[in-house]
């Protein structure tokens, strides 16, 4: 069967049923992810989310489809990533615009390729859509949220594929049945359209057979991927959520979450847990540097009291706080990082520096070159950050974990790197308080469970109202506290045995991801030579006809 692209004679799929089938998509493509309707997502449209878009996209000419795409991309991240206008107006349209952009690239590249490649036509659409989304989720604007991939987060046997392929290859299943069952709607509507008052014409079989075999073979093979391993030993921690809803903005917000924080832990003290966690800049201002510089009384009382208690708890603590520095020679001006500090037996262990910052919102490269535009941003949403330069392993109870913090859990290669580095679990410390919704922290979950599914070691959040859960060595949700409820998760996080080699995403990292960025240049190379050469052999074709 060749997925093919229809040719000249056919009449196309007019633009009512282009409108239609481009809003089904939407709506699937919505409900396959953490939503106001379904607040973890359903998962399963994802395997059909785009079909219809990929039914319509062939009778596009390059500027319309360039126009259906931006449409497309404000559209999904408006409907799907909409709590972004509770943190700040500006995220979502960022959000929105840079998702046209792309967009408005790809789909005439989809079309390109489609024309120009008549031979191979739907069979190039799942490696363009994977390269899109490898693309737009690395540099300084990346952001992985709605990649197809994260839409699988609660199925078990899809996760195991991650542990091969990483989210990339739970994408390009689920972009190659999309590819299938798009081809088949389009067979089918135009069929219809051709054979209207002929009766029922038969359906695509070898399409939907091809998109039948890539889900069965896709479960198959994830089942038998999937991290299985007996724990050596357990570790157990305390994850406080603390539900604190507002905005920490002034010294009493600083000492309501300071009295809450020590409320929950002296609760869950006695038990004497392995480790307590507090979540990210749970203590927002920096203590260090307010214990050494001492720049405001209110704040130094403050410090002094959190100092003196976290060091004289018997139990290690795992917190989020600012970290600071002086920028020059003089305190007047300060560098600033989002920082995890292990505190035990009344003493710092260690830190861990967040590396990879929220574009707009904790960094801003272009500060050097646009300081009005840096110091409108910072004023509208805090300070920015620095990055910070160093992985560390955190040792304690035993046993070695690693600290995302916030954002961090949505970038493989990076906790792969702390995996390498000897993480046998990993520690999200996040606070998604600004979404005020459930749908924010459930999406923010869904990056959690594919890193902890392509590295095959369990992962513990702690968030400030959620979501604070356990996930297993299979990415699987073991446990969780409600969103924005008050409380302590008593877990027991599993150790993987000495026998552990990692998984095989562990050793080949993003290799799919750059297979089908190499598969995608490639169609693209060849697609434009066959478009730029048509021309020129019709015209031959017509001298030589001429002459004959």
């Amino acid at each position: 069967m060749a997925l093919t692209a229809p040719s000249n004679k056919q009449q196309p799929l007019g633009f009512a049923t282009a409108v239609s089938c481009v809003l089904v998509s939407l709506g699937l493509n919505v409900l396959a992810f953490p939503n106001p309707v379904f607040e973890k997502g359903l998962g399963f449209p994802a395997w059909i989310a785009l079909a219809p878009l990929f039914a319509i996209l062939p009778d596009r000419k390059p500027r319309s489809a360039a126009l259906w795409g931006m449409v497309y991309g404000i559209a999904f991240y408006a409907l799907s990533n909409y709590w972004l206008w509770i943190y700040h107006p500006v995220a979502l349209i960022i959000a929105c615009l840079y998702a046209a952009f792309c967009l408005a690239i790809l789909f005439p590249a989809l079309v390109l390729a489609v024309r120009g490649l008549p031979g191979a036509g739907f069979l190039t659409f799942p490696f363009l859509w994977l390269s899109y989304e490898v693309l737009r989720s690395r540099g300084f604007m990346g952001y992985p949220y709605g990649v197809l991939g994260y839409a699988f987060w609660r199925d078990r046997a899809i996760l195991g594929l991650a542990s091969a392929g990483g989210v990339w290859l739970v994408s390009l299943a689920a972009l190659g049945v999309n590819a299938a069952a798009g081809y088949a709607l389009r067979t089918f509507l135009l069929d219809r359209s051709r054979a209207e008052g002929q009766g029922a014409r038969e359906l695509p079989w070898k399409a939907l057979a091809a998109a039948a075999c890539i889900v069965a073979v896709s479960y198959a093979a994830g089942t038998l991927l999937g991290t299985r391993w007996e724990p050596r030993g357990y570790f157990r921690a305390a994850l406080v959520q603390p539900a604190y809803r507002e905005r920490q903005r002034s010294i009493q917000d600083y000492r309501n979450m300071a009295d809450r924080l020590i409320r929950l832990t002296e609760e869950v003290r006695p038990e004497k847990p392995d480790l307590i966690v507090w979540h990210e800049t749970a203590i927002v201002p920096p203590l260090g540097w307010h214990l050494r510089f001492r720049p405001n009384r209110e704040t130094l009382d403050l410090a002094l009291r959190l100092d003196g208690y976290i060091r004289g708890l018997d139990v290690p603590l795992l917190f989020g706080n600012g970290r600071a520095e002086p920028a020059g020679p003089d305190t007047g001006s300060r560098k600033n990082w989002n920082s995890a500090f292990l505190f035990a037996e009344g003493r710092e262990v260690d830190w861990y520096d967040k590396m990879r910052l929220v574009p707009y919102s904790e960094t801003f490269p272009p500060a050097k070159i646009l300081p009005g535009i840096a110091a409108i941003i910072e004023a509208e949403v805090g300070q920015f950050w620095e990055a910070g330069e160093r992985i560390t392993v955190f040792r304690s109870g035993g046993a070695g974990f690693s600290v995302p913090i916030c954002f961090e859990d949505s970038f493989g290669e990076h906790t792969r790197a702390m995996a390498a580095a000897g993480a046998e679990f990993l520690v999200v410390l996040t606070d998604d308080a600004w979404g005020k919704s459930a749908q924010c922290q459930y999406y923010h979950l869904t990056q959690s469970a594919l890193r902890a599914a392509e590295l095959g070691i369990p992962i513990a959040r702690t968030a400030n109202t959620g979501a604070t859960a356990l996930l297993g060595p299979d990415g699987t949700l073991k446990a969780e506290l409600p969103p924005f409820q008050e409380g302590i998760l008593r877990v027991d996080i599993p150790l993987p045995p000495a026998s552990f080699r990692g998984t095989i995403y562990r050793r080949i990292g993003a290799a799919v991801a750059w297979f089908g960025l190499a598969v995608s240049a490639a169609v693209l190379a060849l697609a434009l030579a066959y478009v730029l050469r048509e021309p020129r052999e019709k015209a031959g074709a017509e001298r030589f006809g001429a002459r004959s």
